[in-house]
């Protein structure tokens, strides 16, 4: 009986832990940004949200999803697909249109690039107290080697995507700040997905000062 309950609160505990890693972690994170020297001068007022995706309910779901991101820092944003419906890249003058018709002084172009598989293997491992040493004698033993828990060694794949996200200036078409992501493709919906990314770029444009 104190062996099981040992067991079942060792079990539970990994358990929470695992819910709450799950709880805390997002299927995207940063992997690197950038800032250029004269960033710290430079404000988002007015953003053209334009994500390079040729899917055309993807591209809209990206684009609003950031859009609101933006909002809930009390920062202007419109989607770029109202002024370009197409699906596929625009023409530079098609461009200038829209961040005309739009009024946006920032444009923050998000591109997918290519999707990587890696397989993630796991050792095995013994948990779990050692055999009882010193008084004891044979029953000690016995009693000890029942007690660590194995647990088999796991390999499971891997799928992710690498995206830049760039902040140009739309007036003088100046960088002014990128940033590179990684998200693992789970059973995690596109929206869901879609938000979580969105909210890490706001965040992390708030922290480098370019959103107040």
């Amino acid at each position: 009986m104190i062996r099981s309950t040992g067991r079942a609160a060792r079990g539970l505990a990994a358990a929470c832990l695992l819910a709450m890693l799950t709880a805390c972690a997002g299927p995207t994170r940063m992997v690197g940004q950038w800032k250029s020297a004269d960033a710290a001068t430079y404000r988002i007022g007015t953003v053209l949200a334009v994500a390079a995706v040729e899917d055309s309910t993807s591209r809209r779901l990206v684009e609003d999803r950031m859009v609101a991101a933006l909002a809930a820092r009390g920062v202007t944003a419109h989607p770029s697909y109202r002024w370009l419906p197409e699906a596929g890249p625009s023409t530079e003058p098609a461009i200038g249109r829209a961040i005309s018709a739009s009024g946006a002084d920032s444009v923050l172009l998000m591109s997918p690039g290519k999707v990587t598989t890696e397989t993630v293997v796991t050792p095995g491992a013994v948990m779990g107290p050692p055999p009882m040493l010193g008084p004891g004698g044979f029953y000690g033993y016995y009693r000890g080697v029942w007690a660590p828990t194995y647990i088999p060694p796991t390999a499971y794949t891997v799928q992710s995507v690498t995206s830049e996200t760039r902040l140009f200036d739309a007036r003088s078409k100046t960088l002014h700040w990128s940033a590179t992501t990684r998200t693992d493709l789970t059973e995690s919906s596109l929206d869901a997905v879609a938000r979580q990314y969105s909210g890490l770029i706001v965040d992390s444009l708030a922290a480098d000062g370019l959103i107040r």
